[in-house]
């Protein structure tokens, strides 16, 4: 496996600030908390990018590097959307990929939504839903935002607010 200049630059920081904290044994890797994190994305940005480059052959035609940045982008959008497990993050990368990262800002409903309480799972499938109706009709926006609502109030028993 090849890394990429992103990647590179993660493990020369990690490199660069050892850490006196985690369990080490044997001259291990020790890995401050920031550090574990920043490797797990990092590997989930990498999972990210070889599903994308099998499935979409435009995307995998991009520079690894503009891949990656990419990819970023869409994690720190998707975060501050409030959307943190891989499939809230997936299904936001691919609305990206499609309609542009910055996407739900032309939906009346998911800016709301994505601020709400409610669980994930019921913000991605009325993402989802909104996705599929804009990739359909791009014009007709406020089709596709009534099929959002459509969407989420068929998910009533999935959960409520937090």
């Amino acid at each position: 496996m090849q890394i990429s200049e992103t990647q590179a630059t993660i493990f020369t920081r990690m490199e660069a600030a050892p850490q006196e904290t985690g369990d080490v044994t044997g001259g291990g890797l020790r890995l401050s908390p920031e550090q574990s994190q920043h490797l797990g994305k990092m590997i989930f940005i990498e999972k990210m990018d070889v599903q994308f480059s099998r499935n979409i052959p435009e995307f995998a035609d991009l520079e690894q590097d503009d891949r990656d940045v990419f990819l970023v982008a869409c994690l720190q959008a998707a975060e501050a959307r409030g959307l943190v497990t891989e499939q809230g993050v997936v299904s936001y990368a691919l609305a990206a990929w499609w309609l542009g990262i910055g996407f739900e800002e032309k939906s009346r409903y998911l800016v709301p939504l994505f601020e709400s309480g409610f669980p994930e799972v019921r913000k991605v499938y009325a993402m989802n839903e909104w996705v599929h109706a804009v990739i359909g009709e791009p014009e007709n926006l406020s089709a596709a935002d009534e099929r959002l609502k459509l969407a989420f109030f068929k998910t009533r028993e999935w959960g409520g607010v937090r």
